[in-house]
């Protein structure tokens, strides 16, 4: 399967990058893979960013092909992520990482937490912050 083209923020890409050097952080197994997607990345600058790519921050409605089950979700930092929102998915989820960079109508193969590889389809982008022009 050809990958997704990916489109991450500058801004995004350098708190990722940030995040990820943490001893705490860089040794989890999904550091390595968000490491990876940032390398294959088109950086931009928020108002470059095109209103149908998920960002940090965004909201976002997306189906798992393989269950066909549809969600939506609100990817965050791990310090802005609170059990009480059940829509907030950590960048550090499995999920999170995936969907990160894509636009809508991609689709990624990814390694869930339990092992399953999961297809993920971006639906739609329900709110962007880039597209709204406010700073993530």
């Amino acid at each position: 399967m050809t990958q997704a083209r990916l489109i991450i923020n500058r801004e995004d890409a350098k708190k990722l990058e940030q995040l990820l050097a943490q001893p705490e952080i860089d040794r989890l197994p999904v550091a390595e893979l968000l490491l990876d997607e940032l390398d294959r990345a088109t950086l931009v600058d928020s108002c470059e960013c095109p209103a149908d790519v998920v960002t940090i921050n965004s909201r976002v409605r997306f189906r798992d092909l393989e269950t066909h089950s549809e969600h939506t979700c609100r990817i965050v930092f791990p310090q802005h992520h609170n059990a009480e929102d059940a829509e907030a998915v950590s960048i550090l989820n499995p999920a999170g990482a995936a969907l990160l960079g894509l636009s809508c109508g991609d689709t990624i193969d990814w390694t869930m937490g339990n092992g399953r590889t999961a297809r993920l389809e971006v639906l739609e982008i329900l709110y962007q912050p880039e597209a709204e022009g406010l700073p993530c």
